[in-house]
């Protein structure tokens, strides 16, 4: 599994905290709703005692696992006032003339890039700001979000939500899911979000295991599907994601049939142009090529594809295939054993006694 850049270099900084309010149960339930679930999973909350973002108790939580993949330590922030809470990472801003210059001067150390910050000054609960931080890269400008506490002293990456609302709904509302492709019946009680990049061969990998097992169960699952383009490590990634999301708009008929395509003939597709493998598929399939070509190449859809990835970021998703099952997150272990048995109780209340296997189509 490839990781966005972005996972390397926001790292933990050493911060103060509040101390410990009787909420901690709560407050830990809330944040497990937001971590994988593991196998072997647990989850601890401890209480700092030193200073930081103004109007928050701050806490560290940490998840073990015996898949060390599935291990994590984030900050915690809680507002006694607003039962507010948010889940990332936490920096002390540096000193400087204003707080653009000092959010541009630590943004560019955290992206050893030079950035530009913009400053949202619509005061959110507990006087929070929004920030945005934009870097160049491979495919333009690319936006980071984040939040400024009300000392202006300190910036908050990650997920923000209510300890009076479900974690996994806000997580799911967060990442965009109402704009997914879907499949199955939206009524049901399973819900299975998918965010993966067509140009990952893990996601081919639980693509051909996960497809044939949940296309029995249709009638049982609502299944979304986002993409999550790892522009970064895979180049013609952000072009299939566009792809699909011109199929989605306008021959959605024809959306999961290119999925399954790409998908297996990743290798094939890395060695020709991006482009003319999409308008031969079209060609094949009988797709309009005009539309579908201004919406392939249209910049409002790339730059709402690149806020797509930009939330999926922020809120600590860096690596695909990821899969939420009812709004919590599951982590796929090596060989997706844990991930397919989790899916399977989902579905039918009975754990797989062997996980479901497909094969290339």
């Amino acid at each position: 599994m490839k990781r966005a850049l972005i996972a390397t270099v926001m790292a933990l900084s050493s911060l103060p905290a509040f101390a410990a309010q009787d909420k901690g149960p709560a407050i830990v339930k809330y944040v497990q709703r937001l971590l994988p679930s593991c196998p072997g999973g647990k989850t601890t909350l401890e209480p700092l005692s030193q200073e930081g973002p103004s109007g928050f108790n701050l806490y560290v939580a940490t998840q073990t696992s015996s898949d060390t993949n599935c291990s994590a330590k984030k900050y915690v922030l809680y507002s006694p006032a607003t039962e507010q809470i948010l889940m990332g990472q936490v920096f002390t801003l540096p000193p400087g003339p204003t707080l653009q210059a000092r959010l541009e001067e630590e943004g560019g150390t955290l992206l050893k890039q030079p950035i530009h910050a913009a400053i949202d000054h619509t005061a959110l609960p507990d006087g929070l700001k929004k920030i945005a931080i934009f870097k160049d890269s491979s495919v333009g400008p690319f936006p980071y979000h984040a939040y400024v506490d009300a000392s202006e002293r300190f910036m908050v990456i990650g997920f923000r939500g209510s300890l009076k609302t479900d974690a996994g709904k806000t997580m799911l509302e967060t990442l965009g899911v109402s704009h997914g492709a879907r499949r199955g019946t939206q009524m049901s009680k399973t819900e299975i979000v998918e965010l993966s990049d067509l140009e990952c061969p893990t996601c081919a990998r639980v693509h051909q295991t996960l497809e044939p097992f949940l296309a029995k169960n249709l009638s049982h699952v609502s299944w979304i599907r986002l993409d999550l383009p790892l522009f970064e490590h895979h180049p013609w990634s952000l072009r299939g994601a566009m792809a699909a999301r011109a199929l989605q708009r306008l021959a959605p008929a024809k959306y999961w049939g290119f999925v399954d395509f790409v998908f297996q003939n990743q290798e094939t597709i890395g060695k020709t142009d991006f482009d003319k493998v999409f308008h031969d598929y079209c060609d094949d399939h009988e797709i309009d090529w005009k539309p579908v070509e201004r919406l392939y190449h249209s910049e409002s859809e790339r730059k709402a594809l690149l806020e797509q990835v930009s939330r999926a970021f922020d809120n600590g998703i860096l690596s695909t295939p990821t899969l939420f099952v009812n709004g919590q997150q599951i982590g796929y272990a090596e060989g997706g054993e844990y991930t397919l048995n989790q899916l399977k109780k989902a579905i039918t209340g009975k754990a797989a006694e062997k996980p479901p296997t497909g094969k290339s189509k």
